[in-house]
């Protein structure tokens, strides 16, 4: 019968009515059977529909102009620019990657956040698989792996060291390192009225904070201009034109630029090599930090492997912040009414309180919105087929850019997106509140995203509120791994605020636990503490003495003064940054010093307390009563210092001609005692 049919259907000069009505009737059977190929089956909100097979309007750009493009510095604003070109916040690019069907942007919010938290899209290959090429033996680290159990047992064997005791810890040193780079590098800039390079001033401030506390090395000048160039070159390399051409790694003899490049990981490379041995030959370690959490996992086999976890958290710990905050101070810059207006909110708090304020984190939200820092896309391969919001089918192991930089500028979402308007998130609609996700969303998101934004609001508060910024020269944006305003460069002036700025002493203190002169066996330290605590330590009822600090490594098990000082207010020094110790102890001379020698201490190990109920459980050799100044408090970090050995003296009458000494403050209650 179909042999028939069709027979008939072929040959016109045998047609009938019925024929035509059956060929008819045929065109139309297939006719639906393709349409129903060309729709897919969808559930929301439990009803069934049928949604066509759209496909995504495509960059008029061709395969080479889209290779230059995705390989140059600038992709973020020609993303957008082709977002606005086709009136389409996702669309396809004319770039064949083998592994993938087609190569999208996907710059629809909701889109976006769909893709981020579905449990099957990965990190794809054949972007992440060239960042283990930097290393000299091709190790991968976390962030180029994709979800499994080796990266769970990574990430998670890491993220102790973000909590919120950690965070407390490490903004504390980066306050400090701010407040040191005002007052020895801005001060005499603002005197001589000269600018500054944002990018590169506030990177050296971030790189040294976060290797004292991550990676307990005290990094030196010139392995941070080090540091800084080579990765420069590193990611141009390894994260633009690797990714975007990887065929690359096959023609290293003939590309100069590729062997410059692997110049400069072997130099990045031996620097965190010099990290892991300094580890290895403290004396005593903090627990906890991101180092020693590394250095303990069995997950890494040898130190290729923990230099290259090192190297991509030396990386993200240390971007984000600084360059973010040089947007921000550019942006304010140019807003001056909004820097006023920061400056005068800050102004009316307490700098402990700064972080609360509800204009500060406006402010700095902005800035994140108009400059994120990530200057490619996060690139995912779709786990599953999809359907957009708006109708758009994108197949299964597609590769999808997903650009914060569109995705936050969508005006469909940001009302006048391209202005800088901190005022927008006084009440930002679910919509907004939704896009922005700065650090990601869905399992694989920014681990250090906490501490970024902590050390972020507290830099720039400290910044604002003591200085005037203005922009000399907006430099241009430009990057490789993140997006850098280049060139940028500022004027400030110091500002005559509402109240003198009082500092802890941890933010004041320009000497860090990593200072050389811990270690100088000719110096002695002394600790002031206050009766009774300090009679309690020399009696041994006290074997654990409580701090919000740790007690610098080069002093465990060495021979520590006990400088007494009269019962005060809890966790309130009441005695100068210089005091006269007199060997008398002749309680009506008029000279009499507000410290007395009564003996000395050593410490054999500092431990940190995670949580009030672990605190707690040591209160029997701690002796903090829960209620005073010196009890648990989730604003500051606590630290145990065990008590080893310990001497009390008597305190003896001397002449007149005795040698006087001077105790002098380098960190918060430690001293140094000078024989005069």
């Amino acid at each position: 019968m179909s042999t028939i049919t069709l027979a008939t259907f072929y040959n016109p000069t045998q047609w009938h009515y019925q024929d035509v009505a059956l060929a008819v009737g045929t065109v139309t059977v297939a006719s639906l059977f393709l349409l129903y190929k060309v729709y897919v089956t969808v559930s929301t909100n439990g009803k069934e529909k049928k949604i066509t097979k759209k496909s995504l309007p495509k960059s008029s750009m061709s395969i080479l102009e889209t290779i230059q493009m995705m390989a140059g510095r600038k992709v973020p604003i020609q993303l957008f620019d082709i977002a606005k070109d086709l009136g389409s916040w996702n669309f396809e690019l004319n770039l064949p990657v083998p592994g993938h069907p087609k190569v999208v942007v996907v710059a629809e919010a909701e889109d976006a956040r769909s893709i981020f938290r579905d449990s099957l899209t990965e990190k794809p290959k054949s972007i992440y698989g060239q960042l283990p090429e930097m290393s000299p033996t091709k190790s991968p680290s976390m962030f180029a792996m994709q979800t499994g159990a080796e990266w769970h047992r990574r990430r998670k064997g890491t993220a102790p060291a973000f909590s919120q005791t950690h965070i407390r810890r490490m903004n504390q040193v980066a306050v400090k390192h701010t407040e040191k780079w005002l007052k020895e590098i801005l001060t005499p800039m603002v005197q001589n009225n000269e600018s500054f390079d944002v990018v590169k001033e506030l990177l050296k401030v971030v790189l040294r904070a976060f290797s004292e506390t991550a990676l307990q090395y005290d990094i030196s000048d010139e392995e941070i201009y080090m540091f800084i160039t080579e990765w420069d070159l590193i990611a141009k390399e390894y994260v633009l034109k690797s990714a975007a051409n990887p065929f690359r790694k096959y023609l290293t003899a003939i590309l100069p630029e590729r062997r410059r490049a692997a110049q400069a990981c072997d130099s990045v490379y031996k620097l965190f090599h010099r990290i892991i041995n300094n580890y290895r030959n403290l004396d005593s370690t903090m627990e906890g930090t991101v180092i020693d959490l590394i250095m303990k996992n069995p997950t890494f086999k040898n130190d290729e492997n923990i230099a290259s976890e090192l190297f991509l958290y030396m990386v993200a710990g240390h971007d984000t912040t600084a360059i973010s905050v040089s947007w921000i101070l550019m942006e304010l810059g140019k807003n001056p009414q909004e820097q006023r207006s920061l400056r005068e909110a800050l102004s009316k708090m307490k700098p402990e309180e700064w972080s609360k304020s509800e204009l500060l984190r406006n402010v700095a939200r902005e800035g994140m919105r108009l400059h994120p820092v990530s200057s490619h896309a996060i690139a995912r391969e779709l786990g599953r087929d999809m359907i957009t919001k708006k109708g758009y089918f994108l197949q299964k192991g597609t590769l999808a850019f997903l650009p914060f930089y569109v995705i936050f500028r969508n005006n469909e979402i940001f009302e006048d997106a391209e202005a800088f308007l901190p005022s927008r998130w006084e009440n930002p609609t679910e919509s907004m509140k939704r896009a922005f996700i700065p650090f990601a969303t869905g399992v694989q998101n920014c681990v250090g995203q906490a501490l970024a934004n902590a050390e972020l609001h507290s830099i720039l508060a400290r910044m604002i509120y003591e200085f005037d910024f203005s922009v000399e020269d907006e430099g241009y944006p430009e990057g490789s791994l993140v997006f850098t305003p280049v060139g940028l460069r500022m004027k400030a002036t110091r500002v005559q605020t509402s109240q003198p700025l009082k500092l802890t002493m941890a933010d004041n203190s320009s000497i860090t636990q990593c200072w050389q002169g811990w270690a100088d066996e000719e110096r002695l330290f002394g600790l002031e503490m206050q009766q009774p605590y300090s009679e309690f330590v020399l009696n041994g009822q006290k074997s654990i003495e409580s701090r919000a600090y740790p007690l610098p490594e080069a002093l465990i098990d060495a021979k520590i003064e006990i400088l007494q000082s009269e019962k005060g207010l809890d966790g309130v020094s009441s005695v100068p940054d210089r005091v006269t110790l007199h060997k008398s102890s002749d309680n009506n001379s008029s000279t009499q010093s507000p410290l007395k020698r009564i003996g000395w201490v050593t410490f054999t190990k500092c431990i940190l307390y995670t949580s009030p109920e672990e605190f707690e459980a040591d209160r029997e050799k701690h002796l903090v009563d829960p209620n005073s100044g010196y009890g648990w408090n989730d604003e500051r970090p606590m630290y145990g210092w065990v008590v080893g050995t310990y001497h009390k003296q008597d305190v003896v009458d001397v002449d007149e001609d005795s040698v006087d000494a001077v105790a002098v403050r380098r960190m918060r209650s430690l001293f140094e005692i000078i024989t005069t």
